[in-house]
Parts: C-alpha cells; structure tokens; sequence
C-alpha cells in the first residue's frame, strides 16, 4: 500500500518531486495493480486536475479519479486499487 497526496498521478508520481524514484512509482506493465490511500479533503485541492472519464489520462489525480467514480469517499482517508489500462 502507497499514501499519496491528493494530486499525485501516474505519470508524474509524487506531485512536484525530483527524485527520479518516486516519480516513476507508478510506471509498470499494463494491467499492473497499485494499492493506494489517499487522504481525506482531496476535493478541495485547485492543483489536483482529472482528465478523462474512465479510463482516465495517466496525469490525472489518483485521488480526484477515485472520488469521481465514488471508489473513495472525501471525509476520511480512503484506500482502494488501480490498475494500469
């Protein structure tokens, strides 16, 4: 299980860092599954941005994607798995 912040994505890893590692933390074979925990107030985050609709673009918030399919709820810390498509 990996703790994300709220705007986190696949393509990008950890928002904002780099070191190459966690950047790339999500990067793996189509199909691969994660297991993450988002925090609670993601809703709230301006810099968080979805893009797409299910399957959603790989620079899309974790978090946020979560949210929009009802996969987390916003007022508790959440985990749930994705996988890579």
């Amino acid at each position: 299980m990996v703790r994300v912040h709220c705007d986190d994505s696949v393509a990008w890893g950890n928002y904002g860092a780099f070191n190459a590692v966690l950047i790339a933390r999500f990067q793996g074979a189509l199909g691969q599954k994660f297991t993450v925990e988002c925090p609670d107030n993601c809703i709230k985050m301006q810099t968080a941005s979805v893009w797409g609709c299910n399957p959603f673009m790989d620079e899309s918030s974790i978090c946020k994607a979560a949210l929009g399919l009802g996969l987390i709820t916003n007022e508790v810390p959440s985990k749930f798995a994705h996988s890579l498509c």
